[in-house]
């Protein structure tokens, strides 16, 4: 699963949510009208398992930017993301099980975030020295 596959996945769940809301993805905060939200990974840890398999961990952090900065209006959206966001997360084909998600009002400001945790595997032919291993051509079974 690739990280673009993730942010894709949160973005979607968001505009068929709350489709009269804009969406960024970006930090930059001029000309924007509120409310709108900005999505971003903001922890990458990736932990090799063995030759062909590694453990991701990922952090989401939704920024939630309400009309006038009330507290009741960041609460609201609160409870609908922790609805959207609480049990699991469909991306692509897999569903990702969530442990727990994590809300606080910063300066007026909802930030919200939960962390994707998953085990993937490495493509053949990207496994670290598969290229220089001699490929087995027969193998015979003799039962005895």
């Amino acid at each position: 699963m690739k990280l673009t596959d993730i942010k894709r996945a949160i973005d979607s769940i968001l505009k068929d949510s709350f489709s009269t809301i804009e969406i960024y993805s970006t930090n930059t905060k001029e000309g924007l009208n509120r409310p709108y939200f900005f999505v971003e990974i903001s922890s990458i840890i990736r932990e090799r398992l063995n030759r062909a398999h590694y453990h991701r961990k990922v952090t989401v952090l939704i920024r939630y930017f309400p009309n006038n900065e009330e507290e009741l209006e960041n609460l609201e959206i609160q409870e609908q993301l922790e609805e959207l966001f609480g049990q699991a997360l469909r991306i692509k084909d897999r569903v990702i099980t969530l442990d727990s998600v994590e809300g606080q009002i910063v300066d007026g400001t909802l930030q919200f975030k939960f962390d994707i945790s998953y085990i993937d595997s490495l493509e053949v032919d990207k496994i670290y020295g598969y290229e220089d291993a001699e490929l087995m051509q027969n193998l015979i079974l003799e039962e005895e």
